[in-house]
Order: C-alpha cells, then sequence, then structure tokens
C-alpha cells in the first residue's frame, strides 16, 4: 500500500507539472467561476483551472523557467518535424513547415479549433496518458525519467513490463472515461467489450507508433509498454531470469516470434512511409474504441457509429487545416486505415501464441496484456 501510495503521489505531481507548462507555453487564461474561492485538492475530480494555476504560482512554481524550456524546444524542433510524403497527395497542395505544425498543435491541444467534435480533445487525453505512463514507467520499474528520454534507451523485460501494463490498464479506463466522450455514458457491460478490444488493439499500435518515431528505418528493435526495447534478434532476453517463465526463454520467444516481427516488418513500416502524425494515432485509437465488430447493446452500437463517422469528419477537417486537398485526404485516410486490419493480425497473433504458451504452461500470466493473455 505504501509503495501504490507513493507511485499515486507522483502521478498527480507529474499531472500538476504538466498543466503548468501546457498553461505557460500556450499562454492560457483561465475565469474563476467562484471568484477565486475554489477548493483546490488532489481529491477535487474537476478542478477549476484558474485557481489551480494560481496555487501553482503561489507554491512557487516558475514561469520563466517553462518559458526557456519551451523556447529552447521550438528551436530544436523547428526543422526536424517529418513532412507528409508527396505520395499522400500534400505534395500537390503545399507542405507544411515544421514550426507552422507545432504551432497548429500547440492550438490544437488548446482547444482553438471548437469545430472538432473529438479530435481534440482525445488529443488532449493522448498527452495525458503518455505523461502519466511515464511517470508509472520511472516509479514502479527500474528506469529513471531520464533514461526514457535519453538518447539511449533501456533493454525491457517482463518482470517490468507486467508491472507497468496493470498501470496503463487503469490509466487507459481514466482516460476513456474523461476524454473519449460518450464512453462515460455507456452501460457497464458494453465498456468492458468495448475496453477489451481497444485495449490489445491500442497497445499494439501504440508501440508501434512509438517504434516508427524512435528507431530509423531497417532496425529490428520495438518500444514495449514499461519505456525499454527488445530486439527480434534476441527477443529471449526479454523473458530471461523472470519468475513469470516456466519454460526455456528461447522456446517462448520463438512462439512469439511471429507477431513481434510482424509488427516490426509490416506495421511500423507502413507507418513510416504515410509519415503519421500523432493526430492521426489518436484517430486510429477512437476507431479502435469505437468498433462495431462485437456483441454490444444496440443503444452502444448506434453511438459507436455515430462518433466513427464524427472522428473522420475531425480528420478530414484536419487534413484540410494542413494544407491537403480532396485528392490527398482521400489517399491519406485510406493508407491510414489500412493499418486497422494488421493491427487486428497482429493481435490474432498475440492471442493465439498466448493461447500456446498457456497450454504448455509455459509463463505464469493472466492479465490482459500486449502479448494476448487475457
Amino acid at each position: 500500500m505504501k509503495v501504490m501510495g507513493y507511485i499515486l503521489v507522483n502521478l498527480h505531481v507529474e499531472l500538476v507539472l504538466l498543466f503548468f507548462r501546457r498553461t505557460v507555453s500556450q499562454r492560457l487564461k483561465y475565469i474563476c467561476k467562484r471568484d477565486g474561492n475554489c477548493s483546490i485538492d488532489r481529491g477535487a475530480r474537476n478542478m477549476c483551472r484558474s485557481c489551480r494555476y494560481e496555487k501553482c504560482l503561489r507554491e512557487g512554481m516558475l514561469t520563466s523557467s517553462v518559458q526557456n524550456q519551451y523556447e529552447q524546444t521550438n528551436s530544436n524542433q523547428m526543422n526536424s518535424l517529418p513532412l507528409l510524403p508527396s505520395e499522400s497527395g500534400i505534395g500537390n497542395k503545399r507542405f507544411v513547415s515544421g514550426i507552422e505544425q507545432q504551432k497548429y498543435k500547440d492550438n490544437f491541444i488548446n482547444h482553438q479549433s471548437p469545430q472538432y467534435t473529438h479530435l481534440h480533445r482525445m488529443m488532449e487525453g493522448y498527452q495525458q496518458f503518455k505523461s502519466l505512463r511515464k511517470a508509472g514507467q520511472a516509479m514502479i520499474g527500474v528506469f529513471s525519467l531520464s533514461a526514457l528520454s535519453g538518447g539511449e534507451l533501456p533493454r525491457s523485460h517482463i518482470d517490468t513490463y507486467m508491472k507497468i501494463c496493470k498501470i496503463n490498464i487503469s490509466i487507459m479506463h481514466d482516460i476513456l472515461e474523461r476524454f473519449f466522450y460518450p464512453f462515460n455514458e455507456v452501460p457497464a457491460a458494453d465498456k468492458l467489450k468495448l475496453t477489451h478490444y481497444y485495449g490489445q488493439m491500442f497497445c499494439n499500435a501504440e508501440r508501434a507508433f512509438q517504434t516508427y518515431l524512435r528507431f530509423g528505418q531497417g532496425e529490428d528493435l520495438l518500444i514495449m509498454p514499461d519505456g525499454g526495447y527488445v530486439s527480434l534478434s534476441e527477443f529471449h532476453l526479454f523473458f530471461k531470469d523472470s519468475t513469470q517463465v516456466t519454460s526455456d526463454p528461447e522456446q517462448i520467444a520463438r512462439v512469439f516470434h511471429n507477431a513481434i516481427q510482424y509488427l516490426i516488418a509490416n506495421v511500423v513500416p507502413h507507418m513510416r512511409n504515410i509519415a503519421m502524425q500523432e493526430e492521426e494515432m489518436v484517430a486510429l485509437m477512437g476507431m479502435f474504441l469505437w468498433t462495431d465488430s462485437i456483441d454490444i447493446s444496440d443503444q452502444s452500437l448506434s453511438k459507436a457509429m455515430q462518433v466513427r463517422n464524427e472522428i473522420i469528419v475531425d480528420l478530414h477537417k484536419y487534413y484540410r487545416e494542413i494544407g491537403l486537398n480532396e485528392e490527398g485526404i482521400s489517399v491519406r485516410i485510406a493508407n491510414l486505415f489500412l493499418l486497422v486490419p494488421k493491427i487486428e493480425n497482429v493481435v490474432k497473433m498475440m492471442q493465439e501464441n498466448a493461447a500456446i504458451t498457456k497450454l504448455f504452461d509455459m509463463m505464469n500470466i493472466s492479465e490482459p496484456i500486449c502479448m494476448g493473455h487475457v
């Protein structure tokens, strides 16, 4: 209990830091509806942003340090963001510079695009998920925040992987409730079915996305949920010296080899070929959640189909914002959604491989994780 309390305290601190950095860097202005008399404490579910910001200032948090860091980051990233490839259709309209994309993303998360029904809110949720996940990785794993953010990632191991997966699942549920409207209105039984499908789809798509962002072409590396990496040629090291493993690590590695190889050889290159953007990753998250391929109530199914359509409209608006013409939008949406059957294929392979390890009692695992165990 002490350890869990320590983790939750640090996750809360990370959220406060994220809120303060975003407020200062984007020059957000808040208005209190209660004349500055709001209660700001850890138990409050929806805290007043104005009073929370004022409390940050009273506690000694400096806007100057955030501004200096933000200016340095913008300077370093001005020309580093990947341009969308010409075959996606953007070439016959105009390219968008790195600094324009960064400014647009700041405004996007800052709710300055009111015409979006879902995408801007989901983007904010994804930012919080990443921040909380990194804090969890540092708190319960063997990795420091500096190691996770530095040039050399640590090697992933199944023991830390299992620990962080439990934290990730808890964070994921909270993010869905708060940022993926109308998920909070879905009946509990349907929520369970939707999140079971979503969890495995999101986990495999997101680690492929982080791999594409982190590593270059031709590398046999894959980012794992604990923040470390695995190498396909040395995948057995992921299972080595673990109390979770009851069989030869090399045998288990061979069982999961096909799924890991498919991620590295098919999913990651697809993302790289279309120069996939974070907004597109978030749109896929919405499509994964609001699926019609599972048995849910008619009311939830109707909501799912409506929200999916609205996400596609949001995505269309986003593409127009960054300069794509109609032909380019059609090509890009098609290329993006071609990722869905590939991710489904990965999940299916993971589930089949997990069934093999369970049949032959190769691992002591029963959590709903990326490796297909349920």
